[in-house]
């Protein structure tokens, strides 16, 4: 269980990276 949740923090941490990614792409697509 306890290797479960730090699997889903990870797994978080890089859903959060990829948004930020995709954020700065359209922002640049964009401009």
């Amino acid at each position: 269980m306890c290797s479960n949740t730090a699997l889903w923090r990870v797994l978080n941490q890089w859903a959060l990276i990829e948004l930020f990614i995709a954020g700065l792409k359209w922002l640049s697509y964009i401009y």
